[in-house]
């Protein structure tokens, strides 16, 4: 047996208290060595009521992700999180996903507590303190190259759906930004390994600004906190939702069946209908975003009045 297995009788019977002798008989351990088992769960910052006569009671799951908890709010037969490698301090869970990958099924799950690396588009470091919410997902998906763009945008409706449980409105910068009021809350790095025309696997990466952080004097133009914007929630609870939806539209996905998730991008967009700059390697252009289509590509109109579809790039809004 494992601290998790203790735990995960004491969730399942959150609110109420679970008999030591019952537990420990359960486990075929002593009452000290329940106990010992409990001490270490509350030193994982898990809170734990001991009452004489009454047992064990489950307070607080603690705002860490750790081994002991990680799996607790995965939905049974959920593909999304059917394996969770909690990490306290990691350079990078796209990297660390990405070495792994090879040898792990779609839906297997790296997090961590800090990123001292992280990474974000075009070669951009993310900042990952303590206190925020950092994740990537393995994936095999078994379709053509030219569709693997959109699991940028299945993880930004997976976002926002979760923030949207938790009673946090958000918008969707297509294709890889979520917002709220106006700032970057969450960055979306999606990486592919491929061979010829086959898909190897895709890593995920979430980064979720969540604990009121200092950001540099930069940052704070662009960038907010959910505890900045008033909104306290516990990091799991948000954590499960993301991987539930993830969960959800990535069988659509495998389907092809894009239209839930085009209309969540559609009405829940941050520039459709504004002034953007197309940014590539090479040049930006000036264009205005008009709408994402049935593949999630955005169309844009040029100042010269030339449409396009992107598949993929980066953006920003102009202030004209």
């Amino acid at each position: 047996m494992k601290n998790s297995d203790v735990l995960k009788i004491l969730y399942e019977n959150k609110g109420e208290f679970v008999s030591g002798e019952e537990m420990a008989s359960k486990f075929n351990i002593s009452r000290a060595a329940l106990s010992k088992r409990i001490a270490k769960l509350k030193d994982k910052g898990i809170e734990i009521d001991a009452v004489t006569n009454k047992g064990y009671k489950l307070k607080f799951l603690s705002n860490n992700i750790c081994e002991e908890n990680a799996n607790l709010g995965i939905l049974e037969n959920q593909v999304i999180g059917n394996t969770i490698f909690a990490l306290e301090e990691i350079d990078s869970t796209n990297e660390y996903a990405k070495k792994i990958a090879k040898n792990n099924k779609t839906g297997t799950v790296v997090t961590s507590n800090l990123q001292t690396s992280g990474k974000g588009r075009r070669g951009r470091g993310f900042v990952s303190e303590y206190g925020g919410l950092y994740f990537s997902v393995i994936l095999k998906p078994n379709v053509s190259i030219d569709k693997i763009p959109f699991l940028t945008q299945l993880s930004a409706c997976s976002v926002y759906k979760a923030m949207e449980e938790l009673k946090i409105s958000t918008k969707i910068k297509w294709p890889n930004d979520i917002i709220l009021n106006d700032k970057k809350l969450c960055g979306i790095l999606c990486e592919m390994s491929c061979e010829m025309d086959y898909v190897s696997y895709v890593v995920a990466g979430i980064g979720i600004n969540i604990a009121n952080v200092e950001f540099d004097e930069d940052l704070q133009k662009i960038a907010t906190t959910l505890e900045k914007e008033g909104h306290y929630i516990n990091k799991l609870d948000l954590f499960w939702g993301i991987l539930k939806y993830f969960d959800y539209f990535y069988q659509k996905f495998e389907k092809n069946d894009y239209n839930e998730m085009i209309d969540i991008l559609r009405k829940n967009s941050s520039i459709l209908g504004k002034k953007i700059s197309v940014i590539s390697l090479d040049e930006t252009r000036n264009a205005t975003a008009l709408d994402i289509d049935e593949k999630g590509f955005l169309k844009v109109q040029y100042e010269n009045g030339e449409i396009e579809y992107l598949n993929y790039g980066e953006i920003s809004i102009r202030n004209v």
